[in-house]
């Protein structure tokens, strides 16, 4: 795991803003540890906590269905979402991309 964050960091980060950033679907949280560890403020959501033991150094939103993000604060300098758009039902992908 801890190849794979160093190498999906290093193809994004030349788009990241300095500041927060909203991990859409976090899974085990490596990747949103591995921002934190850099410096950035990180808040995590999914709709089950996957998170390892190890992980879980950043804010956390519990979602319950794909439009659940109001325990989410309302703005970030930025979005990742990786590996979980094909998760989400198309009914709920332009909903969630107009939140997002």
């Amino acid at each position: 795991s801890n190849l794979k964050t160093r190498y999906e960091y290093t193809t994004i980060q030349k788009y990241l803003l300095p500041g927060t950033v909203l991990d859409f679907g976090s899974g085990d949280g490596y990747f949103a540890e591995f921002l934190t560890n850099i410096g950035f403020s990180v808040w995590g959501t999914d709709i089950r906590d996957y998170r390892s033991p190890h992980s879980v150094d950043f804010n956390f939103s519990l979602m319950r269905t794909p439009l659940d993000l109001d325990s989410v604060p309302a703005q970030f300098d930025n979005t990742i979402v990786k590996s979980v758009l094909h998760h989400v039902d198309s009914k709920y992908i332009d909903q969630d991309i107009t939140l997002l």
